[in-house]
């Protein structure tokens, strides 16, 4: 026997929850819903496709969210099915453990988690687009989706934003290079240059989704400040909480900087979500 493939995957939802999962499952991921065989339809649930991709939703009678086993799609840009899932008022968890891949886990109406990702080395390309037709990048499947958070994002190709990224990291001022001395000891697990979307950020912790630049005088003209909050506000949309701070006061007292990083800006606390299935519970036939 030779496994050729995955024909579909499935995912538990509570009875009664189809209406719940439709704007997550086919309105937030662009997933276009089809009708169930009709052997199957009337055990309730719901299945959505988009192209190979195929999520079975099915009704489990003593639910429990997986939020440990999940799925993981591949997608275009992560940073913009972030923005849209925090816009919907969806929980989020940014992850950075995989340094060779962007990723968030996306937590659906349920609980179940889903991960979200983009290997680095097949970033997208250079050209900017105010839509994109990945069925789970904004929008339904097909019709150009993409929202607002996703107008007019760049996206670099990888190796240009690695050798970028390495360039500024060989460039950074006395006042980054004493700061990150200070954030490499935080538990927050800072990255420094890091790109997100189509900027890249003088440091980021995506485990407490913050964002700290460091500005020096050039940021003060008219021009550049405009860029700074077209910037800014791509990072919200994001989801990521952005804390500036001149470089003069950086460099000469970066003990502070870093003390007002943790006492103003605190990671967020953890989402409260339903336990997890134990070992020994039943499981169920949720077809």
């Amino acid at each position: 026997m030779m496994l050729r493939a995955i024909d579909h995957v499935q995912i538990a939802i509570p009875p009664g929850g189809e209406e719940t999962a439709r704007p997550f499952y086919r309105d937030l991921l662009g997933l276009t819903e089809v009708a169930k065989p009709e052997p199957l339809a009337s055990r309730g649930g719901c299945w959505f496709e988009a192209g190979a991709i195929k999520v079975h939703l099915g009704v489990e009678q003593d639910f429990r969210a997986n939020t440990k086993a999940h799925v993981a799609f591949l997608v275009d840009d992560v940073a913009g099915i972030t923005a849209r899932a925090v816009a919907a008022g969806y929980t989020i968890k940014p992850d950075d453990e995989l340094g060779d891949v962007e990723r968030v886990f996306i937590y659906d109406p349920f609980g179940n988690r889903l991960e979200f990702l983009k290997p680095l080395a097949t970033a997208s390309e250079g050209e900017e687009s105010s839509a994109s037709p990945f069925p789970l990048e904004g929008g339904r499947a097909g019709d150009g989706g993409g929202g607002a958070s996703t107008r007019a994002v760049r996206h670099q190709r990888p190796a240009e934003a690695t050798a970028r990224a390495r360039r500024l990291r060989s460039q950074m001022t006395l006042g980054e290079k004493a700061l990150w001395a200070e954030l490499r000891k935080s538990d927050l697990r800072f990255r420094r240059q890091a790109p997100i979307g189509r900027y890249i950020v003088d440091f980021v912790s995506h485990k407490a989704c913050l964002v700290v630049e460091v500005d020096g005088p050039q940021h003060e003209t008219p021009e550049a400040q405009a860029y700074d909050a077209e910037r800014t506000a791509f990072l919200n949309s994001a989801g990521y909480s952005v804390v500036r701070f001149p470089e003069k006061l950086v460099r000469e007292q970066p003990g502070q900087v870093f003390r007002a990083i943790h006492a103003e800006t605190p990671p967020p606390p953890s989402p409260t979500l339903p336990p997890s299935r134990g070992k020994g519970d039943a499981r169920y036939d949720v077809r």
